[in-house]
């Protein structure tokens, strides 16, 4: 099945997460990412298509893990 042709107003909001992304060495968390607008669904989208990726790391003084993204 073809892929749909992805509207410009998503196109533009994919770019902004992936400069936000690209913007941080060390990538950026969920709650940041969500803290600038850039929702869930956009987050699953960029890792799914390969842009993106997921690293587990344990936070600093807490028993909770992070979860950061990279480009």
């Amino acid at each position: 099945m073809a892929k749909m042709a992805e509207d410009p107003r998503r196109r533009a909001e994919r770019r902004r997460a992936l400069e936000l992304l690209d913007a941080s060495c060390d990538g950026c968390t969920e709650a940041i990412m969500q803290a600038r607008g850039v929702t869930i669904e956009m987050l699953v989208d960029l890792v799914r298509d390969g842009l993106a990726t997921v690293h587990r790391r344990p936070a600093r003084m807490r028993r909770a893990c992070r979860w950061r993204l990279r480009v």
